[in-house]
């Protein structure tokens, strides 16, 4: 998306560049649909695992960024 800001400076044309994110937009949601029309049940599934992978890592955040207790500091 950057070079949409430079694209004079580079001699590229600009129906080029929309023409390539058009497409690199419109293959994965054409995937998606492709996926949630066929195979609904993996779309669950990855949904799933992405929420699942939010959670934990928030988890893990809060509990490495936590006080640490004196009782840890005693344990050298």
């Amino acid at each position: 998306m950057a070079h949409f800001r430079v694209h004079t400076e580079t001699g590229a044309r600009l129906s080029l560049l929309v023409l390539a994110v058009a497409t690199a937009a419109i293959a994965p949601a054409e995937f998606l649909l492709d996926l949630v029309v066929n195979a609904p049940v993996s779309v669950l599934a990855t949904l799933v695992i992405v929420v699942l992978a939010f959670v934990m890592d928030l988890s893990w955040n809060r509990h490495a960024h936590a006080e640490p207790t004196r009782a840890a500091g005693r344990h050298r």
